[in-house]
């Protein structure tokens, strides 16, 4: 959920890591290679293209740049 919509993830990948930081898990870490990376228990998801709730699937980097707060954001 983000700002009370639903966010389907639609193309992402997973990478394993242990020690992933200080974040909290499902804290939106940044914008990198065109992919949004989410923290994780145990790594990252790095998501590629994602739809909210209403809207048409984006790839990541047009989401992030018509809502720039979604960055250090958290996810439910």
């Amino acid at each position: 959920m983000y700002n009370m919509k639903r966010l389907i993830i639609k193309e992402a990948e997973f990478q394993k890591k242990e020690n992933t930081g200080f974040q909290k898990n499902g804290q939106i870490i940044g914008l990198n290679n065109h992919c949004i990376t989410v923290k994780t228990l145990d790594g990252f998801i790095h998501i590629k293209s994602l739809q909210l709730e209403g809207s048409k699937i984006m790839d990541a980097t047009s989401f992030v740049h018509g809502r720039p707060a979604f960055i250090n954001s958290n996810l439910n």
